[in-house]
């Protein structure tokens, strides 16, 4: 299992929605050193390429964010797969979010630009305040125990 598959599962039972990408991105601080970090893309890439887990990528309301979560065969009715690589891919669902393209490459390009800043100063963890912030020691006790729970190792990780 990918060290995202065990966050989005493990959220979700815990009866939340999703994860913010750079929650996602700053959980890899908790990994041991022999993982590669992944950049935005590359998760997203990663995503696409994990026949497990389909994921969606919609707008959290509650913190005014975009997030991923883990979703089943029930397809949202307002959403679309981008295409990937000019083909169909059904890894990826996003939901009713114009302001995002219809190409995976062309999404990976927008989300990296849109959290450059938050994910290059350690901003991973958006809450009701409404801005990014620091991981807080509840989000790393999350983390530190889902990585635990799921035993990842070295070569969960890799594509």
């Amino acid at each position: 299992m990918r060290y995202w598959e065990a966050l989005l599962i493990s959220w979700q039972n815990m009866g939340r929605n999703g994860l913010s990408i750079p929650f996602v991105i700053g959980s890899q601080e908790f990994l041991p050193d022999s993982y590669e970090l992944q950049s935005v893309a590359e998760l997203l890439e990663d995503i696409v390429q994990t026949e497990r887990t389909r994921v969606c990528i919609s707008l959290c309301h509650e913190i005014s964010a975009l997030i991923l979560k883990p979703i089943g065969d029930q397809l949202p009715n307002n959403g679309f797969f981008p295409t990937h690589n000019g083909s169909h891919q059904g890894h990826v669902f996003v939901i009713n979010l114009t302001e995002l393209p219809d190409d995976m490459g062309l999404i990976s390009e927008v989300l990296t630009e849109r959290f450059e800043y938050e994910i290059s100063h350690g901003l991973f963890s958006k809450r009701e305040t409404g801005s990014y912030q620091k991981f807080n020691a509840a989000d790393i006790l999350f983390i530190k125990e889902t990585f635990l729970q799921y035993e990842l190792t070295s070569d969960t990780r890799t594509l």
